[in-house]
C-alpha cells in the first residue's frame, strides 16, 4: 500500500513527481509478487519432482535450487547440468552420487575439496582403493587409503600411504583386524610398534603376544588389558607390579561384576574404585580425593551402568572423550 508520503508527493502540482513515485511502487509490487511466483514454482517442482516446472522460475537463484533439490531427489545428474551456480551444480552433484551411490558422479564436481569430499563419502561402503587414488588432498587421500587397508584387512594397501603416522596407524590397524601381530614388524617406531602388540594381544585375547614387548612396564599393562578382555584373573596374577596388578583385578572385577575380587586389591583407593563399579554405586566415587582417580571411577560407573549422563561428573576432558566412547561400545556388546 501507499503511504502517506507517498500520497502527499503524488498530490504535488508536478504531476511528473507523482508519475515516479507511482512507476517505482508499481515496479517493487510486481517484484514481490513475480517473487511469490516463483517460490510456488518451486515448491510445485519439489512435490511433483518435475524439473520442467523449474523453467518456469524467473530468478536464478531460486531456479538453480529448484534444478538442485529436484535432481537430488530423482538422483538424476542430468538435471544438476542445468544448474548456473557452480556451487549449487556441486551440491547437486554430490547429492545424487551419495543418493545413487555412485562416485563416478563425483568426476563432475568442479571445486576439488568438494570432490574429494564426495569421493570420502564411498570409503566405508565401496572399499574401493581405486576411489582413493582419485583424491587430490594428501591427508584425505592417506585417510582413505587407511580406512579402505583396515577394512579389507589388506597391508599393501598402506604402502600407498605417505604420511608415516598414517602409515603406522594403518598397519596396526591391519594387524589388529587380522589378528596377526607380525605385521607389526613393519612399523619402525618402537613404542607404537608395542602399542600395535598390545591391541592385537587383547583383539586375539592371548597374553603370550605381550611377551613381544620387552619392557617390563609396558608388557604388564599388556597382561592387564587381555585379563581384562578375557574376564581371566590368572592373567592377573602373573603381573610383578602390585599397581598394575590391583588395576587388573579392579577391572576383571568390574567386567564379571563379581565383589569377592576386590578384596584381592591391596591399594585402598583402588580398592574402593572397583567396590564403586562392581556395586555401580557413585556415591562411592564421590569419596575419592585425588580427581584423576574419582574421574576413572565415575568412567568405570558410567560404563557397569551404560549410563552416559554419569560421564558428565568427570573433569578431565580426556577421560569424557575416553568414558562416551567406551559407554557406546558397551552398549553395542563389544567391551567386555
Amino acid at each position: 500500500m501507499m503511504n502517506k508520503e507517498m500520497i502527499k508527493e503524488f498530490l504535488k502540482p508536478d504531476w511528473r513527481v507523482g508519475f515516479i513515485f507511482i512507476l517505482v511502487f508499481v515496479i517493487v509490487l510486481s517484484g514481490c509478487i513475480s517473487l511469490i511466483t516463483d517460490l510456488d514454482h518451486y515448491k510445485t517442482a519439489i512435490e511433483k519432482q518435475d524439473p520442467l516446472i523449474c523453467k518456469k522460475i524467473e530468478d536464478q537463484s531460486i531456479k538453480d535450487v529448484c534444478y538442485r533439490d529436484v535432481g537430488i531427489d530423482k538422483q538424476d545428474p542430468s538435471i544438476c547440468g542445468e544448474i548456473r551456480d557452480r556451487d549449487d551444480r556441486d551440491w547437486c552433484y554430490r547429492g545424487v552420487a551419495i543418493r545413487k551411490e555412485d562416485p563416478s558422479i563425483c568426476d563432475k564436481v568442479q571445486n576439488q575439496d568438494d570432490k574429494d569430499w564426495c569421493y570420502i563419502k564411498f570409503i566405508e561402503t565401496k572399499q574401493d582403493p581405486s576411489i582413493c587414488d582419485k583424491i587430490q588432498d594428501q591427508s584425505y587421500k592417506d585417510h582413505c587409503y587407511k580406512e579402505v587397508a583396515v577394512a579389507k584387512e589388506n597391508i599393501s594397501i598402506c604402502n600407498k600411504i605417505q604420511d608415516q603416522s598414517y602409515k603406522k596407524v594403518c598397519y596396526s590397524g591391519v594387524a589388529v583386524a587380522k589378528q596377526d601381530s607380525s605385521l607389526c614388524n613393519k612399523i619402525q617406531d618402537q613404542s607404537y610398534r608395542y602399542y600395535c602388540y598390545e591391541n592385537v594381544a587383547v583383539a586375539k585375547q592371548d597374553s603370550s603376544v605381550c611377551d613381544k614387548l620387552q619392557d617390563p612396564y609396558n608388557n604388564e599393562l599388556c597382561y592387564s588389558r587381555v585379563a581384562i578382555a578375557k574376564q581371566d584373573l590368572s592373567i592377573c596374577n602373573k603381573i610383578q607390579n602390585q599397581s598394575i596388578k590391583d588395576g587388573c583385578y579392579k577391572g576383571v572385577a568390574i567386567a564379571k561384576q563379581d565383589l569377592s575380587i576386590c578384596d584381592e586389591i591391596r591399594n585402598q583407593i583402588y580398592k574402593d574404585w572397583c567396590y564403586a563399579g562392581v556395586n555401580e554405586d557413585l556415591s562411592i566415587c564421590d569419596e575419592i580425593q585425588d580427581q584423576h582417580t574419582k574421574d576413572w571411577c565415575y568412567l568405570d560407573v558410567a560404563v557397569a551402568k551404560q549410563d552416559l549422563s554419569i560421564c558428565d561428573e568427570i573433569q578431565d576432558q580426556h577421560i569424557i572423550d575416553e568414558c562416551h566412547y567406551r559407554v557406546a561400545k558397551s552398549k553395542k556388546g563389544t567391551i567386555p
